[in-house]
């Protein structure tokens, strides 16, 4: 059956026994078609399932079910690990590893003494583990644990099978004699269970279980990586035979055979540094899906197939953390990877377009940086002679690039584990590439225009690109060039300043660059002279003119106040550029100017908004760097565009159609919070308080939450500036073990009382979990007792163990002895515990709570005599009487303490 319990033992290989059994239906089923179909040895090779096969319903029916029990896994395995916090199985494996090791058994045969049918786990790596586990992927015998049918299925799906038991896949080239016996979603499936199990362990180590699933994993890590070397290759192969939707179902496979690689290489590290062909491999299967192009004949999805290629450049950028045999550290071969993927970038942008301008050093490093080792090249310059074809694969090799070198950058995967890995970034060889791909732009549309008509479809001196291929292509490369500087400077420390002049002047051409050639004219109207300004349109792309600006906001937040120290022409142009920006969006003027709204600002409005949020944000944050070294000219420009933006919060007209947006009322305030609180040079506050005041007024109420809470912290600032408070005379100092509300609550609700209270809280529910547990083992076993229980006693016994009840009224005389002991079974009997039995005047305080009418023996005597009883239901009687008037009033409580308590 396919049931599962949960952490179960038996269910969970139950479970794991169902699923092998799945898998070997479903390998039955396409093997048996093939041979029905009679296939040849090249249909084998087309690695594809014949449409027969997929549209079987047996086979339909096998896949959910492996996908359900799949699913289920992954659920479990991300919660609850693979050995489910079992802490004693992790011991017991700890210790049959030792005994292991300690008496020399390898693991180069099968626990049954059988040869390992699947080859592929038999190395000495998986020794002790693989031995212990019975791992050989998925032909695991019956005395296993659950786990060895996890890993064992896991590696059945993800380690292709030969089509001869004599055929090994040595290289890439051999990997057509392997083909894939499960379809790319069951692939996908796979991937998603190990890629939760390595996850889970590495979220909770150093804990045992952890531990243990990290050596289980890493003892089997060079295999599963093989296998999936040999997977990617696979399922690039049956795309060109597969239908659109097998397509998609094979890119989704391929992003997931990425990152479960990635992850397991970040988990194993450098105990993978001798497994020098198997890093190869799969080095080797990353770049073929990495300069993968899909066929024409096929309609694919962009964004899965972008998903996949960021996948496969995380796991080049993981591939250091294996290190290698020869002693080089993990940091020196991430240097050099780092270094020779700049190299790569730097030549394919000179190769393709060689205007661009560069540096006699830079020629050196490019000449020494292998243009001979691109091959690609070559191949391109002899077989492909259309300009679109050549454009199609100049973009993929950037965007490929630059994903490489952004996933270096964010060291993608490299967590706690990998913590002490110091790298060195080649800051001078990336920005002069950064400069090269954001001028891309300038000089492909200045080489157009310059080139006569009949000659724009041609290759340029030396490149592979016309100036028309340059000029469509310009746009997306200095998009690239924003993300990849963005990622670059945010690397950057107080060391690295001597790299913030030629920072500065990047960022400064970049918005020169993106503006109109109306602000131009009044910014900068020497620029504008050249006779073909008047002709280019580039310039006019909305997104551009975003990614500008936060290129220079990023360069002002790492150089800080230094920049307008040193750089302070340079930098308020650049300030006058960004209020030019955002006054061409709010001002009302620029509703009339249609025509120019459409040459001069392509974009959607959604990208618009996006522009007037970036220009205020980088505003605000130039305001808080720069502080007073602002010159009180520029400083009066910023607070009355701040003015302008506040008053079209609450105004109505064109302005109000941007700064009605959530996301830019947020960033008018932070904008505003910025003015008031940062003084003018001469030591003046800003002027703007009261104006700020209102707006924050307005918006306390505003429907967004995000809003309605800045614009109360807005408020109170400005409280705080509106209010002149005197000095004080005496600095006063709170003792941290006195609170404002006093010594028991701030015992109760300080922080280390929180925590000591959550600690204690958990203590307690872990052992109640335990006594439960115990209680349902001794219920399995103690099954007479429950029998006894249900058996009345006779009265002797039941007469020592009621308790003592000192109240007559639970007796009624009026009945018999029979109908009294009715009464009584029908009661829940709650024996007494030891305290309560050896003091009975502290169980007399606490009996009457209880609703019990216990049976009471005949020997027993009440404490109260008939009379006295009447007597005490009198009073309780004119007591109520005299009450009846009050009802009204609340009941008046005593609560000072007793005799017995003050004793």
């Amino acid at each position: 059956s396919n049931s599962s319990n949960g952490g179960d033992d038996g269910s969970s290989s139950l479970e794991g026994r169902h699923l092998l059994n799945l898998l070997k239906a479903l390998e039955r089923e396409t093997k048996g078609d093939g041979d029905e179909e009679g296939q040849s040895k090249e249909g084998k090779k087309a690695k594809a399932l014949p449409p027969s096969v997929l549209s079987s319903s047996s086979f339909l029916q096998t896949k959910m079910s492996i996908l359900e029990i799949l699913s289920s896994m992954e659920n479990l395995y991300l919660r609850r690990g693979l050995l489910e916090y079992d802490t004693e199985r992790a011991h017991e494996m700890q210790t049959k590893m030792n005994d292991q090791s300690m008496n020399g058994i390898g693991g180069e045969r099968n626990n049954n003494g059988k040869k390992r049918k699947r080859g592929g786990l038999g190395g000495k790596g998986s020794a002790n583990i693989a031995s212990i586990l019975g791992i050989d992927g998925g032909n695991s015998n019956s005395s296993a644990g659950k786990e060895a049918y996890v890993l064992s299925n896991l590696c059945r799906v993800l380690i292709p099978v030969s089509s001869s038991s004599t055929s090994t896949a040595a290289s890439p080239s051999d990997d057509r004699e392997f083909f894939l016996r499960y379809p790319p979603v069951v692939v996908n499936a796979t991937c998603s269970v190990l890629i939760a199990i390595c996850n889970h362990c590495s979220n909770h180590l150093p804990s045992s279980t952890a531990s243990m699933e990290q050596s289980m994993i890493v003892s089997i890590a060079s295999q599963l990586i093989s296998g999936i070397s040999k997977t990617i290759h696979l399922l690039l192969a049956g795309i060109e035979h597969d239908s659109n939707l097998a397509c998609t179902q094979s890119f989704k496979a391929l992003s997931n055979c990425c990152t479960c690689a990635s992850v397991l290489i970040s988990l194993a590290g450098n105990r993978l540094s001798r497994s020098v062909k198997v890093m190869e491999n799969i080095q080797n299967a990353t770049e073929s899906l990495m300069w993968y192009q899909v066929g024409k004949q096929h309609s694919y999805d962009e964004k899965l197939m972008s998903e996949a290629k960021e996948s496969a450049a995380s796991l080049l950028s993981s591939i250091p953390l294996a290190s290698n045999p020869n002693g080089v550290s993990s940091s020196l071969l991430w240097t050099n990877s780092l270094q020779l993927m700049c190299k790569n970038l730097s030549t394919t942008l000179i190769a393709f377009y060689p205007l661009l301008k560069r540096k006699v050093g830079n020629r050196r490093k490019i000449r020494e940086g292998g243009y001979e080792k691109l091959t690609w090249i070559e191949e391109v310059k002899e077989k492909t002679t259309s300009q679109l074809e050549r454009i199609q694969i100049f973009f993929m090799r950037i965007d490929g690039y630059v994903s490489i070198i952004k996933s270096f950058l964010g060291m993608d995967r490299y967590g706690q584990m990998n913590s002490d890995i110091t790298c060195a970034i080649p800051m001078a060889y990336l920005l002069d590439i950064l400069e090269q791909m954001l001028s891309f732009t300038s000089v492909a549309e200045s080489n157009y225009l310059a080139t006569k008509p009949r000659l724009r479809n041609l290759s340029v001196e030396g490149g592979l690109l016309s100036p028309k291929a340059a000029l469509m292509i310009a746009n997306n490369i200095k998009y690239h060039g924003h993300t990849l500087f963005q990622m670059t400077i945010s690397l950057l420390s107080s060391s690295s300043l001597s790299y913030g002049k030629q920072i500065i002047r990047i960022t400064t051409s970049a918005l020169e660059s993106s503006c109109s050639k109306t602000l131009r004219s009044v910014i900068d109207p020497v620029s504008v002279v050249d006779k073909n300004s008047s002709k280019k349109w580039l310039h006019s792309s909305i997104s551009l003119r975003s990614m500008s600006v936060q290129s220079f906001s990023c360069a002002m937040q790492r150089l800080g106040s230094n920049a307008i120290v040193s750089q302070s022409e340079t930098i308020i142009k650049g300030i006058v550029y960004i209020v030019g920006f955002l006054i061409e969006q709010i001002s009302s003027e620029s509703a009339d100017s249609e025509k120019e709204m459409e040459y001069e600002h392509w974009g959607t409005p959604l990208e618009r908004t996006k522009l007037v949020e970036t220009c205020i944000e980088t505003l605000a944050t130039c305001v808080s760097i720069c502080g007073a070294y602002m010159p009180i000219t520029n400083r009066e420009m910023v607070e009355s565009v701040a003015i302008t933006c506040l008053d079209n919060i609450c105004g109505e007209g064109h302005g109000s159609i941007y700064c009605n947006h959530t996301e830019i009322k947020m960033s008018i305030l932070r904008f505003g919070v910025s003015c008031i609180s940062t003084p003018w040079s001469d030591g003046s506050a800003s002027s703007i308080v009261s104006r700020m005041r209102r707006v924050a007024s307005y918006l306390r109420f505003d429907r967004n939450p995000a809003v309605s809470s800045s614009a109360y912290t807005a408020l109170t600032i400005c409280n705080c500036l509106a209010t002149p408070r005197a000095p004080p005379l005496v600095i006063v100092t709170r003792d941290k073990k006195i609170a404002a509300f006093g010594d028991a609550m701030s015992s109760s609700f300080s922080k280390a009382a929180i925590e000591e209270g959550i600690n204690n809280a958990r203590e307690v529910i872990e052992q109640q979990r335990d006594k439960a547990e115990l209680k349902k083992d001794e219920v399995k076993v103690n099954k007479v007792e429950e029998v006894s229980i249900v058996d009345p006693p006779n009265k002797s016994e039941k007469a020592e163990k009621l308790p003592i009840v000192d109240d007559e009224r639970g007796v009624d005389e009026n009945k018999g002895p029979i109908e009294q002991k009715s009464e009584v079974d029908e009661v829940a009997v709650i024996p007494p515990s030891a305290e309560e039995s050896s003091s009975k005047e502290s169980y007399e305080e606490e009996e009457p709570k209880k609703i019990q009418e216990p049976e009471i023996s005949k020997d027993d005597s009440p404490p109260w005599s008939k009379e006295e009883l009447q007597t005490i239901d009198s009073k309780i009687a004119s007591s109520n009487e005299e009450d009846s008037d009050d009802e009204g009033f609340p009941m008046i409580v005593d609560c000072d303490p007793d005799d017995e308590d003050m004793e």
